[in-house]
């Protein structure tokens, strides 16, 4: 079987979503980024800061079951 040309599926099916920040915004945020002990891409700070955000601001996010199929 020959090899598919392009890159390949790095975060799965999710759905994109364009978000509009201004530059006092993406500072705060870039901020909280330098303040983390790890280091990570701006799109993975704003996904774990939304899912704080839903979450009622709890440091440690719990992962959910999967949903059953039935």
């Amino acid at each position: 079987m020959k090899k598919k040309m392009g890159r390949p599926v790095t975060t799965g099916t999710g759905k994109g979503v364009l978000i509009r920040f201004q530059s006092e915004q993406l500072a705060v945020i870039e901020d909280w980024i330098a303040q983390q002990e790890s280091s990570m891409t701006l799109p993975e700070a704003i996904r774990r800061l939304a899912l704080r955000a839903a979450h009622g601001g709890a440091k440690k996010l719990q992962k959910r079951p999967a949903r059953s199929s039935c």
